[in-house]
């Protein structure tokens, strides 16, 4: 891979840990952190496969709670729906890790 690509997917992935830090300090909402994420993880040039189905998997579970939430017209989520969003954010910050230490070192 080109420094200049793996220069530029650094910084994606330095944004990603940004959001989830922003979400977790109370700064953003978490739909922010959704669509961020989801575009951000789509901006790394020639990502393997498997990043991109591990983070849709991952990113899935911080959606579906969301979108049951707004669908049922709550403001909060469930101590279920806040175990799912937590094990998702520890999973896509991990696998954010990986990929650094894989293919950005």
């Amino acid at each position: 891979m080109k420094n200049e690509i793996k220069e530029y997917n650094l910084r994606q992935i330095q944004l990603m840990k940004q959001k989830i830090k922003d979400y977790l300090d109370g700064k953003i909402y978490i739909i922010w952190l959704i669509n961020d994420l989801f575009s951000l993880a789509y901006q790394i040039k020639d990502p393997p496969e498997e990043f991109i189905s591990n983070f849709m998997m991952l990113w899935s579970d911080l959606e579906i709670p969301y979108a049951c939430a707004d669908d049922e017209g709550r403001d909060y989520f469930t101590e279920q729906e806040k175990q799912r969003i937590n094990e998702a954010l520890i999973g896509i910050s991990s696998l954010i890790r990986s990929y650094k230490k894989e293919y950005l070192s």
